[in-house]
């Protein structure tokens, strides 16, 4: 009785996972000192999640995001998001990445910090939304591969 009770209470227990970097318990504070350079983040963060590259002068220069969150899941169940950050670092000027991932090694003009509840979730409508791609229709599913593939041929 007492296995079937701790086999059960196992089998009712969410699997939770981190997904991307979640940076919570980070000391960040040496973002806000004056003169810390693109090569000190990237040495105390790592790659960035995503680059922001704009150019011009509504958008300001180079950001970069580091974006993570924690997600519960439990049996089949959609997932529940327990926490989301998204930290990003703006640069004063604009990195060419072409030598390394720091170019000219910028400094940090700006760094925030996002939590969940500052974030909005987009969803995308089906309708409305115009998926780019190949559409094929279910007898090109069935019979397109055929010839596609040939063997190599024998000499």
């Amino acid at each position: 009785m007492i296995a079937l009770t701790a086999v059960l209470a196992a089998c009712g227990s969410p699997r939770v996972t981190t997904n991307g970097f979640l940076y919570s318990g980070l000391d960040l504070s040496f973002l806000e000192n004056e003169g810390t350079t693109c090569e000190e983040v990237y040495t105390a963060l790592g790659t960035p999640t995503a680059i922001r590259q704009f150019t011009g002068e509504p958008f300001g220069n180079d950001a970069w995001f580091y974006i993570g969150q924690r997600v519960s899941y439990y049996a089949f169940f959609s997932p529940e998001v327990i926490e989301q950050r998204v930290l990003m670092v703006r640069f004063d000027a604009q990195i060419d990445s072409a030598a390394s991932i720091c170019g000219d090694n910028p400094t940090v003009a700006e760094a925030a910090d996002f939590s969940e509840n500052e974030l909005r979730n987009m969803e995308f409508n089906p309708d409305a939304t115009v998926v780019v791609g190949n559409t094929r229709t279910l007898l090109q599913e069935l019979f397109g591969d055929i010839g596609r593939f040939s063997t190599p041929a024998v000499r």
